[in-house]
């Protein structure tokens, strides 16, 4: 009997043959991937060194020899370049040395300058302020002093020429007086007139005048009138602040300049008025004065601080400022004073500056 082939699966026998391969299972790809192989770690034995010296060991001399070598040069090398640096360095503090030479000679010169530029600057606002108060003055004040002393020579001459004949005429009639044995009263009288008008036309002062005497308001305070003035300038004195105080004052130096005005004609009680307003702290000198805008000089009278070394003296004295801030203060303090000197006795002017300025 024919026996008919048949499949385990159930699929019935077709003419198609099945791209599975005998025994391979199910859901796996036709193309099989590739299988990683697992390596196994390799494990090392470290044999025990029976020889537990081993620090001690003795090395080879042909293992020593080429290092000796190498460190030689690398000492050698070290040498070369510490001494290089030791030259670089000795080179950079010379050049910083020659440098700060001329960074401190630079230093002076512009110091120098700086000095120069002050002096000129000082000059300068000099000429410009004395060129403003000059502008404000009228022909009359600006008369030249040549004219005005000439005018008051030709004064001087006049009145001992009167004085001369008004003598001559009282001598006269004393001898006739003389002759009928009568007292020459009217003629002495006479004499002594003419002598104290010459002694009062010849005693006539100039001063110069420097810080609040500038103001005319202050000496139509005390003189009770305003002299002709001129403006000039002092050589050879500085003019400095004072410590406590708001005028100024001015002591010797050399090389320096005060602006000022000269006050003319003054008379000794005039005169008189400007000691006791100046006071202890000031000493009357007589001083050489140059007229502005001239080459012309003649003798002038000034107070001069009496204390030159004086530590309270500082800076620059500034007359502008002065009448802006302290004139007004300094003017009530003037008239105190000039009341001051009404009385029996009277204060000092210093006293009486410091008691206006604390009650102040």
């Amino acid at each position: 009997m024919e026996t008919i082939p048949f499949r385990t699966d159930g699929a019935k026998k077709t003419g198609q043959k099945s791209r599975r391969r005998p025994l391979q299972p199910r859901n796996v790809p036709a193309t099989p991937l590739p299988i990683k192989k697992i390596t196994k770690p390799i494990h090392f034995q470290i044999a025990n060194i029976v020889d537990s010296n081993k620090e001690n060991r003795p090395v080879a001399e042909d293992a020593i020899a080429p290092f000796d070598g190498s460190l030689a040069e690398e000492l050698f090398a070290i040498r070369r370049k510490l001494e290089r640096l030791r030259l670089e360095k000795e080179k950079t503090e010379r050049v910083l040395k020659e440098r700060d030479l001329v960074l401190e000679k630079e230093m002076r010169d512009w110091e120098k300058r700086g000095n120069e530029q002050k002096k000129v600057e000082m000059a300068i606002k000099t000429v410009l302020k004395l060129k403003e108060l000059r502008s404000s003055w009228t022909g009359e004040h600006l008369k030249s002093l040549r004219e005005s002393e000439r005018e008051r020579r030709m004064k001087n001459s006049q009145s001992q020429e009167e004085g001369g004949v008004k003598i001559k005429q009282t001598t006269e009639k004393g001898d006739e007086l003389e002759s009928r044995n009568k007292v020459p009263t009217e003629s002495c009288v006479l004499v002594l007139v003419v002598e104290r008008q010459d002694m009062s036309a010849a005693s006539l002062r100039t001063v110069f005048v420097y810080g609040s005497l500038m103001a005319n308001e202050v000496v139509q305070v005390l003189l009770k009138r305003v002299p002709q003035s001129s403006f000039a300038i002092l050589d050879g004195y500085h003019r400095f602040s004072i410590k406590g105080r708001v005028y100024p004052a001015i002591v010797p130096i050399e090389n320096k300049q005060v602006p000022g005005k000269l006050l003319l004609e003054l008379s000794d009680a005039e005169l008189e008025v400007l000691d006791k307003f100046e006071d202890v702290e000031y000493e009357r000198h007589t001083v050489e004065v140059s007229l502005m805008g001239s080459f012309e000089t003649l003798p002038a009278q000034t107070y001069v601080w009496g204390n030159k070394d004086d530590p309270d003296l500082y800076g620059d004295w500034d007359y502008e400022e002065w009448r802006r801030v302290h004139m007004e203060d300094f003017l009530k303090m003037t008239k105190d004073f000039v009341d001051e000197l009404e009385q029996p006795e009277p204060k000092p002017r210093v006293a009486t500056y410091e008691t206006f300025f604390q009650q102040e």
